[in-house]
């Protein structure tokens, strides 16, 4: 037999035998012939790892895999397991118009924006047309804060009115009137289907808190609208007389 003359020649140690097709067992004595395994070569890389891991202790490298796998966790997948790479929904031109009115009506009423939505949240979503403030008066020298609050069911379905609204005066911050219910809201679960407006008036500090009309010039007078006690919208009020046909529209 002839060995492979591209690989070296191994023989049999016990006997001499040229070995050929790597046997396991000499075929001339039978004995066990134990072959050198090519060294696998392994990328940098894993070398690198290899290295890393063979000197940190046992904790440190769980430790280590823990905070690894959080961070991929967080980076690709939110609280409930979905990958969070959805596309943005992209506003409407509709969208853009209702933010448009409604930020004239922040502007007008001398409130934020995020006010005006924070407080939408809190009446079902209802949309605010609009917001009139201004002052009643009682008598030649007292008046009574006042405000009225359009709103509007912009929605596709019938939604229930089931919020109970209070409001209260108060002046310089420090000066508060009682609170008292708000006035021309619907009833307590009456249905409010789309399109359909929705009136908050709120006169509070009748019996308890008269302005005097100099106090007008040179006081901070502020509206609180009250949800379960929890002040949802403060609205400062105009020194001047109120549109009465707005409660009434």
């Amino acid at each position: 037999m002839e060995a492979n003359s591209t690989e070296p020649i191994k023989k049999c140690s016990r006997c001499g035998t040229v070995l050929n097709d790597k046997p396991k067992f000499c075929p001339n004595c039978g004995s066990k012939i134990l072959w050198e395994n090519k060294k696998t070569e392994y990328s940098m890389a894993h070398n690198v790892l290899k290295v890393f891991f063979s000197i940190l202790p046992f904790p440190v490298i769980v430790i280590f895999l823990g905070i690894m796998f959080s961070f991929i966790y967080a980076l690709f997948f939110d609280n409930d397991g979905i990958k969070v790479t959805e596309p943005k929904k992209e506003r409407t031109e509709a969208d853009i118009k209702r933010d448009s009115i409604t930020t004239e009506i922040a502007k007008e009423a001398r409130v934020t924006f995020q006010e005006i939505k924070s407080f939408e949240k809190e009446v079902n979503g209802l949309t605010v047309v609009s917001i009139s403030t201004g002052n009643l008066p009682l008598d030649i020298f007292h008046t009574l804060p006042a405000c009225n609050i359009k709103l509007v069911n912009a929605g596709n379905s019938t939604i229930s009115w089931d919020l109970l609204l209070n409001c209260r005066a108060v002046v310089d911050d420090t000066h508060i009137s009682s609170s008292t219910f708000c006035e021309g809201t619907p009833s307590y679960n009456d249905p409010i289907s789309q399109g359909q407006i929705v009136n908050i008036n709120c006169s509070p500090g009748i019996g308890s808190l008269y302005i005097p009309n100099k106090q007008w010039e040179k006081s901070k007078i502020v509206i609180e609208i009250l949800k379960e006690g929890k002040s949802i919208l403060k609205l400062p009020i105009k020194n001047e007389t109120i549109d009465m046909t707005q409660f009434l529209r």
